[in-house]
């Protein structure tokens, strides 16, 4: 039953919802929260790309297809929040995220452990798509001296 529930859709909906509240709370931030970011360092502003983040994470967990990219956007958000918190010494408020962190990354492992049915491997698809040719590769990485040097064969 709990393998069922970890490697279905369970946990990648639930830690969706949880950014998906988490996206609205900083999308229509009480003071509170507001001056928490303040108190933090952060611009007064800076609630509203937590909540687009949050967002969309949890819009990409809640479909098999982008459910790793979710995983790891979300992952990413928690490991902010918890560095936030640690530089800040609130290390009572570390909890939450660093289990949400945990869990998202278990949620991103099963998500590329499952990656012939969708998940990961619609990411590598479409990495894949956009990859440059061997000569535009070659300019990229080695520089056009080089490249000119080794299309006229000079070592």
């Amino acid at each position: 039953m709990i393998d069922s529930l970890a490697s279905g859709p369970f946990l990648a909906w639930a830690l969706g919802a949880f950014f998906i509240v988490g996206g609205i709370v900083n999308a229509i931030p009480r003071q509170a929260i507001r001056q928490q970011y303040a108190l933090w360092g952060y611009p007064t502003w800076f609630h509203y790309p937590t909540a687009i983040l949050e967002l969309i994470s949890a819009g990409l967990l809640f479909f098999s297809q982008s459910r790793f990219a979710g995983a790891v956007l979300g992952a990413l958000v928690m490991l902010a929040a918890v560095v936030t918190l640690i530089r800040n010494r609130e290390y009572k408020h570390v909890v939450i995220p660093a289990a949400v962190l945990i869990l998202t990354a278990v949620a991103a492992w099963i998500a590329f452990g499952q990656a012939g049915e969708g998940s990961a491997s619609a990411f590598i698809t479409l990495s894949r798509r956009f990859t440059l040719e061997p000569s535009a590769v070659n300019i990229l990485y080695n520089g056009p001296f080089l490249y000119y040097a080794e299309a006229r064969g000079i070592s």
